[in-house]
């Protein structure tokens, strides 16, 4: 089990800064966790620099919370009118970008180490990566709760299923109706089975 985090913080009519996710374990302690990384996004938020960003707050869960407490998250930088998208990764589950001109649903690179790690330095695992959105392009960040929703004992979504399904319901209007779509996909895959984790889901969407 585990707490997902997410936010969007505007710091310009120009600029948004995103982040979601995954922190370890559950409870009292997986929710101080959540508590000092939301508050140190806002603190940090005001940098261009994605990757001093995930530095700073890694040094300060390293050294302020239990070892055995860590989070795995994407960091993400939404210029909205040269639109232009940055993202870097911390050990979290790999972005799927939609691309309209063939209706494919591809993984963006990985990368990084969770935050709060007990290594003192992480800077050489994470890297920030630039992604070309073209109109009608989206993508699908999202915490392994979708691609590990079992429908029983033996069978989970997966990540097979759930780049198909953004390949099918990738060229809907809007983001939202592009969420709903692969949450429900994920609803009816489940057929009532009980959920074990958190799922959170983002969609952004060039138009």
């Amino acid at each position: 089990m585990s707490i997902d985090i997410y936010d969007f913080i505007p710091l310009s009519k120009e600029r948004l800064l995103m982040y979601l996710g995954d922190v370890t374990g559950h409870g009292v302690p997986a929710g101080i966790v959540s508590s000092i990384s939301s508050a140190l996004f806002y603190g940090y938020a005001s940098s261009t620099d994605l990757k001093q960003i995930l530095l700073d707050v890694h040094n300060v869960l390293r050294t302020k919370t239990m070892p055995t407490m860590f989070l795995t998250l994407c960091l993400m930088d939404w210029d909205v009118v040269n639109k232009k998208f940055r993202y870097a990764s911390a050990g979290h589950e790999q972005i799927i970008h939609y691309k309209a001109s063939d209706k494919s649903a591809s993984l963006k690179p990985a990368g990084g180490v969770a935050l709060g790690i007990m290594l003192p330095d992480i800077s050489a695992t994470i890297s920030v990566q630039d992604v070309d959105l073209e109109v009608g392009d989206s993508l699908i960040i999202y915490s392994d709760g979708i691609p590990e929703a079992w429908k029983n004992k033996e069978e989970y979504y997966g990540m097979e299923r759930f780049q198909d399904t953004v390949a099918r319901v990738g060229a809907l209007s809007t983001a939202e109706e592009i969420k709903a779509a692969i949450l429900q996909d994920v609803d009816n895959f489940r057929e009532g089975y009980e959920q074990m984790d958190d799922i959170t889901i983002m969609v952004v969407k060039r138009v």
